[in-house]
């Protein structure tokens, strides 16, 4: 059953055609909530109960094969939550306690008049509602209970009126132990000030929101980073506080400090360092460190969006750059010695090094390149062998 709809599906026995017809009638009119089916016996309604979604099932009492007992004991054996109202004509004691022995959800008497259709569809709204309010309830509860985020309700002062058991979880501290404590000191001291300063705008912003990251010690001595996203619902009944959601984001804050320290050492490292995207038309360079922008002359805004090959000129050898290439063609490495040229036109003996990124799916999204500029003479060294080898 749908908890979120106001659609109630019932389902009307009586042995009496014309009666489950005229009572259909009556209670869809009654309340365009209701949605009546019928049947005229019980084992016809316990084969529309296996294959409909039924909120409530509406019974005679006097009726052949099953009476309303029976139909209900039958009931309550397949589907022991399901809302049943006795609605007989047959009144006594005895029934009723029978029916309340059964499990009976409502007892109703038909009375004279058509007031008890009234009375029938009010009991029947206001069951379903109760039922349907209890079950969101229920399943709000098992969220809450089950979420892996740490749930903490806090006054305008930062008391903690209540926490769920995920908080044992992320904090090491059972939500009993954090009942009536101060928030704030589950924050260290060196990030409390800053914290503390996004809760008092947070209590001063009615309905607003704050996501703030903190390092918190565990009763057991490790340090975690948690990042907590709250919300002021201090004038919202039943709520009357502030919404802590907490997470542990160490592993994530960790890494964030390796990728910086990475980054750092690739910015400072002494040699040209380059990045290219091969999604992209020609392979152009999408990162340089201030070594190659240092060795090349040209600046980091000069350098983005451009293919490497700008540092060719007239002595650049083709069959090294053929080389290259090929290298990349085929998402090989490959080292070779060439001559580049800076932006001001001056020359030099570079040795490149390309090599491609792979992601987790083995494939390629950069190729890293690394510039290291070479004495001059080498160059010409080679160039002199290169002139020798195609005299001989």
């Amino acid at each position: 059953m749908d908890v979120t709809t106001d659609f109630v599906r019932l389902l009307h026995v009586d042995d009496n055609p014309a009666i489950t017809e005229l009572t259909a009638t009556y209670l869809e009119r009654e309340d365009e909530r209701i949605s009546v089916t019928t049947a005229t016996g019980a084992e016809a309604a316990l084969d529309i109960l296996a294959t409909d979604e039924i909120d409530c099932v509406v019974s005679d009492y006097n009726m052949p094969g099953l009476n309303g007992i029976e139909f209900l004991e039958a009931v309550r054996r397949e589907y022991p939550d399901l809302l049943f109202i006795l609605f007989t004509g047959r009144g006594s004691e005895e029934i009723a306690s029978e029916a309340i022995s059964a499990g009976v959800s409502d007892y109703l008497q038909k009375g004279g008049g058509t007031d008890k259709y009234a009375l029938l569809a009010n009991r029947v709204g206001n069951a379903v509602q109760k039922r349907r309010n209890e079950r969101a309830r229920e399943r709000d509860q098992a969220i809450i209970t089950e979420a892996t985020d740490a749930i903490l309700v806090v006054g305008a002062d930062a008391t903690v009126q209540y926490a769920t058991p995920s908080t044992e979880a992320v904090m090491g501290r059972a939500a009993a132990d954090l009942r009536g404590t101060d928030a704030s000191e589950l924050i260290v001291p060196a990030d409390r000030p800053r914290v503390m300063a996004e809760f008092a705008a947070l209590v001063a912003d009615p309905g607003g929101h704050r996501t703030v990251e903190f390092r918190h010690d565990r009763p057991d001595g490790t340090r975690i980073w948690i990042e907590t996203r709250g919300r002021n619902l201090l004038d919202r009944e039943p709520v009357d506080g502030i919404v802590i959601y907490g997470r542990d984001v160490t592993d994530r804050k960790e890494r964030e400090t390796e990728l910086r320290r990475q980054s750092r050492i690739i910015e400072q490292a002494p040699i040209g360092i380059t990045c290219s995207d091969p999604s992209r038309e020609d392979n152009p360079l999408v990162y340089a460190n201030a070594a190659f922008e240092a060795l090349t002359g040209y600046e980091f805004e000069e350098i983005v969006g451009r293919n490497c090959r700008f540092l060719q000129g007239e002595r650049t050898d083709p069959a090294s750059v053929a080389a290259m290439r090929d290298a990349i063609d085929a998402r090989e490495p490959i080292t070779v010695d060439v001559w580049n040229y800076r932006k001001d036109g001056t020359e030099f003996w570079n040795q490149v090094t390309i090599s491609p990124i792979e992601d987790d799916d083995g494939d390629i999204t950069q190729f890293v390149g690394f510039q290291q500029s070479l004495p001059a003479e080498t160059g010409d060294d080679q160039k002199s062998t290169r002139r020798d080898d195609d005299v001989d």
